[in-house]
This record gives structure tokens, C-alpha cells and sequence, in this order.
């Protein structure tokens, strides 16, 4: 219980992270919180922990691909990517539970965890979409275009009512 409440904390950290480095404009290592009222922490920078080296040392010499033109893309700035830090953190729990388990543990890793995640990486259209494997090269996507959400919508959010706006339905 104590292990999946850190991880559990450690993914929140992530995505935390991710949500700055989006709103920032897209990929940073450690993206620079956004200015918050004192009595609010703003979010965690990305601590990479156990991913970097589980990614670098395990996962990227094990499962080797050939990214480039219509077989994919790869970025060796990967950490750069909040999009693929979010994929790779959860990958990397869901290896640790499953092979934990044993069993069938493994293999069901293999197919409903790293085969799709992969293919989301890797696409043509995915999160290093306009980067190379070139190490000197590194071209972030901009984020998504989005009209800022109305300040009525954000009000039970931050009173803390967590209601969905009527006639909504939660995700």
C-alpha cells in the first residue's frame, strides 16, 4: 500500500509537471512553475527517479526500434517531452506491478502496455513528431490551440465543490 501511494504521489508529480510544461508551450525538462498566490505551491518539476534510468539502461537497449520517415519517430531528448514522460512513467509502473505479479504477469505487460504504448510514441504523428534522432536536434511541438476556459467554469473548482458544470457529465 505504501509503494502505490508513492507512485501514485510520483505520477501526480508528473503530471503536474506536464500540465506546466504544456501551459508553457510545450516540452521542458524541469518546466518553471507558474507564478501562484503564496499560500499555493506551485507544481513539481519532473523528477525523472527510477524512469531515467529504467528508460536509458533497460527499456530502450531491450526493445530496440529503427525510428525515422514512415517507421516512426524517436527524440534522444525524450525527457522533453511531457507527452512521452506521462507514457513512459505510466509504462514503467504497470511493468513493475505486472512483472511483480508473475504468472502471466509479463506477457500481459507486453500486450496491453508496451505495444500500444510504443505505437503512440513512435507514430509518425505522435509526441516527437518534429524531432530526429539526431542528438543536436530537438523541435517541440507547439501545444494544442485552446480559447481560455470561462472564469464561471472554473469557480466550483476552486472553491473546492468539484461539481460539473449542470447538464455535464464528469470524464
Amino acid at each position: 500500500m505504501t509503494r502505490l501511494t508513492r507512485e501514485l504521489a510520483e505520477l501526480r508529480d508528473v503530471v503536474d509537471a506536464a500540465a506546466a510544461a504544456a501551459d508553457a508551450g510545450g516540452h521542458a525538462a524541469a518546466p518553471a512553475p507558474p507564478a501562484t498566490p503564496a499560500n499555493k505551491p506551485g507544481p513539481a518539476p519532473v523528477q525523472l527517479g527510477e524512469l531515467g534510468p529504467w528508460v536509458q539502461d533497460w527499456l530502450l537497449p531491450t526493445f530496440r526500434r529503427m525510428p525515422g520517415g514512415p517507421r516512426g519517430r524517436w527524440c534522444t531528448q525524450w525527457w522533453r517531452h511531457a507527452e512521452a514522460v506521462i507514457r513512459l512513467q505510466a509504462l514503467h509502473c504497470s511493468y513493475r506491478e505486472l512483472f511483480a505479479a508473475g504468472g502471466a504477469g509479463p506477457g500481459t505487460w507486453l500486450r496491453d502496455h508496451l505495444d500500444p504504448a510504443l505505437e503512440h510514441l513512435l507514430a509518425n504523428d505522435g509526441p516527437f513528431t518534429t524531432c530526429s534522432t539526431d542528438p543536436q536536434r530537438h523541435d517541440p511541438l507547439d501545444p494544442l490551440p485552446a480559447a481560455p476556459v470561462p472564469a464561471e467554469l472554473l469557480a466550483p473548482a476552486a472553491a473546492g465543490a468539484g461539481a460539473a458544470p449542470s447538464g455535464s457529465k464528469p470524464p
